[in-house]
């Protein structure tokens, strides 16, 4: 695989279009220092999952911190006919949230070659902590036998209606995200401003329309 980007073409105000020599697949130039679309300067690797890698960037027009993500370059065949329509159904998916802006789902700014294998999205960087380490690291929390306070009760439950509003809104669209866990909540701001955003749609599924039918959700005569 070349080591240099291909010419790209830009096709649509939000994404663009690389030219793959040969009409093979291509894994673009995703590393610190290169600079994406013209736009994205890549920074530092922030994140490594199962299939995607997430780095740290500036959106050079706003001077903003934004958070790039990219299907990971070293997988192998077998993983990559397993992991690439898994992050595919994830790019869509976030393609539908950026026309969300919701305040508790991560937003999605840019989305990047869109009809090639490797589709990068461009979303908020969330400068936050997972919720269960920002809530302990607060007072009143439960620590050694002690009850938490009702204060902290109050703040947990705050945050909680925050990701319920956010799943409210999924679920309307028919996006289950499966993959609720504290390391995937990110809270920001401080006690009086907290704000929990839900992150990583790696696992999300989307339900079929008859699931939006209150009726088909009913239990049926003879169902078993």
């Amino acid at each position: 695989r070349k080591n240099t980007a291909p010419e790209r073409t830009h096709q649509h105000p939000d994404g663009y279009t690389p030219a793959f020599p040969d009409e093979q697949p291509y894994a673009p130039t995703v590393a610190p220092g290169h600079t994406l679309a013209d736009r994205y300067l890549v920074g530092p690797e922030i994140g490594r999952g199962g299939y995607g890698v997430v780095y740290r960037g500036t959106d050079t027009q706003t001077k903003e911190n934004v958070a790039i993500k990219v299907l990971r370059d070293d997988l192998d065949q077998s993983d990559r006919d397993l992991q690439v329509p898994r992050w595919r159904r994830e790019y869509d998916t976030l393609a539908d949230l950026g026309k969300l802006h919701h305040p508790h789902i991560v937003g999605v700014r840019d989305l990047l070659a869109r009809d090639s294998e490797w589709p990068i999205v461009i979303m908020d960087f969330i400068a936050g902590a997972p919720i269960n380490a920002w809530c302990l690291g607060h007072s009143g929390a439960p620590m050694d036998g002690y009850p938490p306070s009702t204060e902290y009760l109050r703040l947990v439950a705050r945050l909680g209606i925050q990701i319920c509003s956010a799943l409210t809104v999924l679920h309307a669209k028919r996006i289950v995200h499966r993959d609720i866990k504290p390391s995937n909540i990110l809270v920001t701001g401080n006690r009086k401003s907290a704000r929990a955003v839900l992150m990583d749609f790696g696992l999300v599924g989307v339900l079929p329309a008859s699931h939006l039918d209150s009726s088909a959700r009913m239990t049926q005569i003879g169902a078993v």
